[in-house]
């Protein structure tokens, strides 16, 4: 294997480190080669370090190799001291944040690791969370924290709220359990003034987007998961049955057990402009396309005499450039649109195309799936694999199943 070229993240001091190694050095290797060369020191009793990759909160176990554990060249990989000698044993379990679809690992002591402390370590690695309300000066993020924390909610696998500050343990959550990140933690619009001056003597006022106070989760108004769903029929084209389909996704989340998480809008005959109306206009987290594609792989909208209009992948893609900042799942349930889903996922963290000409019923089929699992709470790629098995389930072959695309290049099939 290559070398790889790897940034180490201080566990304490904020700082970090690049450095070059041979991906077959071990997790323990790595950490014997950063104490000895002064990046961090060996820590009380001798207990150690933990390596895990941000972002994706993989761990690197220490017999593991770099290449093992699937470090890739550019990676941050994050520093976690272990505090007692029970921490070997630790578990990593696996939290999925179902207002943006996403997961990941978390490494936790069963007996002593609280609810609370997750949400921190969540919270600090601002990848997964992407909590907008933390301050750019870091030295007053651990002041925010344990403020930003309250107005989280976390859920077990039967959907019970969590206490915060229980242990996994007292809470029975054991290695295989989930557990589920529901709130919308960017709803508040309130304004909070930190002064800087009382904490480092400093006579600058700075400005945080955050909740005012000691935030109350019972009384916090959520922003719901938009869903925008596109509808396009041409008059030229063969008639398609997306009012149906339509009716079955609103249908599946108004059953859903987080259904009060979830708004519908739909806009029909759509035409290149009332995309981006529709988009300025509802802020979407998931943009849902139904209708034709072409075997080139563009998608056919309506021009203005409702005729079909094709639109090619790479404009598709400047489009939803500008709303990457919202926007965090797109599916098109259009024949061959595979090819526009590997243009869109260079600005949209998860995109879902066909990999070939599709039947109304499988297309339907896929949809009654994946929103019956996004509203019980799980990731854009559970949701995903649910959608393919109720194809499967209707009769479609296997080499028909739509393809979910990952921005970091993950493609699943």
């Amino acid at each position: 294997m290559a070398d790889l070229q790897v940034h180490f993240l201080h566990p304490t001091g904020g700082q970090s480190i690049t450095v070059t190694l041979d991906g077959t050095l071990t997790g323990s290797e790595v950490i014997t080669e950063l104490i000895s060369n002064d990046f961090v020191s060996p820590t009380p009793q001798g207990y150690g370090y933990i390596l895990t990759v941000k972002g994706t909160g993989t761990l690197i176990k220490p017999k593991d190799s770099f290449e093992q554990a699937g470090v890739r060249d550019n990676d941050t990989i994050r520093i976690t001291p272990l505090t007692s000698t029970e921490s070997a044993s630790d578990e990593t379990i696996t939290v999925i944040d179902s207002y943006r679809g996403n997961k990941t690992q978390v490494l936790v002591d069963l007996n002593s690791t609280t609810v609370r402390q997750i949400i921190q370590q969540l919270i600090r690695d601002n990848d997964f969370l992407n909590d907008n309300r933390l301050a750019s000066v870091d030295d007053i993020r651990d002041l925010l924290i344990n403020e930003l924390i309250n107005s989280y909610d976390i859920v077990n696998s039967e959907g019970k709220s969590l206490d915060p500050d229980e242990t996994l343990m007292n809470a029975q959550i054991g290695r295989n359990d989930i557990l589920r990140i529901i709130s919308d933690p960017m709803s508040s619009g309130y304004m909070i003034n930190i002064s800087i001056e009382k904490i480092f003597g400093r006579g600058v006022i700075y400005n945080l987007s955050m909740p005012k106070g000691n935030f109350n989760k019972s009384k916090a108004k959520f922003s719901k998961q938009s869903i925008l769903f596109l509808a396009s029929e041409p008059t030229d084209e063969a008639r398609l049955r997306l009012g149906q389909e339509a009716r079955e996704i609103k249908e599946k989340l108004q059953l859903a057990r987080l259904r009060e998480q979830f708004e519908f809008s739909q806009r029909t005959s759509v035409r290149p402009e009332d995309i981006t109306q529709a988009l300025l206009d509802i802020k979407p987290k998931i943009v849902h396309f139904s209708g034709h594609g072409t075997s080139t792989g563009a998608l056919c909208f309506e021009n203005a005499t409702g005729q079909k209009l094709p639109v090619e992948a790479e404009a598709l893609s400047a489009l939803f450039e500008q709303f990457y900042s919202h926007v965090n799942c797109v599916i098109l349930n259009a024949c061959y649109s595979e090819v526009q889903g590997k243009a869109i996922v260079k600005n949209i963290d998860y995109v879902i195309g066909m990999n070939q000409k599709i039947s109304d019923k499988a297309a339907i089929a896929f949809s009654i799936g994946f929103y019956q699992a996004l509203g019980a709470g799980t990731s854009f790629e559970e949701a995903y694999k649910l959608g393919c098995v109720q194809m499967r389930l209707q009769g479609s072959p296997e080499r028909l199943l739509p393809v979910l695309l990952e921005k970091d290049s993950k493609v699943w099939r």
